[in-house]
């Protein structure tokens, strides 16, 4: 009676053909980028890259954009202080950090571009998240 309630728990341990089957095929795949010949036509295309001159549809779409100045996300969080022109509260500073980081990501993103619903999520989510900020005369 003892073995048959451990035999549902034995073929956890041992493998199945799936398991056997997957194996098999990463190796191969695996033997096949390792190929001398597969080695350097990787290499010579890596070594033929130059940044900006990409040939794609999406580099296309954001050559405008190429060279632009962008702060970073330690001059945003700069700015950010500047502009609030005291300390944040301790407990609020990891908090207050990824908030300002994430942000400055998102919107320096080429892609992004700013709208009513964005910006009425972005204000929502500061609202329940400062709440109960303790210094109310930070506020004002």
């Amino acid at each position: 009676l003892t073995f048959l309630c451990g035999a549902p728990n034995a073929s956890a341990f041992a493998p199945n053909a799936r398991t056997a089957s997957f194996n098999l095929h990463s190796q191969t795949a695996i033997n096949g980028m390792l190929k001398d010949d597969d080695m350097v036509s990787t290499l010579e295309r890596q070594l033929d890259y130059q940044p900006g001159k990409a040939d794609t549809d999406f580099a296309r779409r954001f050559a405008h954009l190429k060279g632009a100045k962008i702060r970073t996300v330690g001059e945003a969080f700069t700015e950010f202080t500047n502009i609030l022109n005291s300390p944040i509260n301790a407990l609020y500073k990891g908090t207050m950090t990824d908030i300002v980081g994430t942000t400055h990501l998102i919107t320096v993103s080429a892609r992004f571009q700013r709208d009513g619903i964005w910006s009425l999520g972005l204000l929502s989510s500061l609202d329940l998240i400062l709440k109960n900020y303790p210094e109310e005369e930070m506020a004002q």
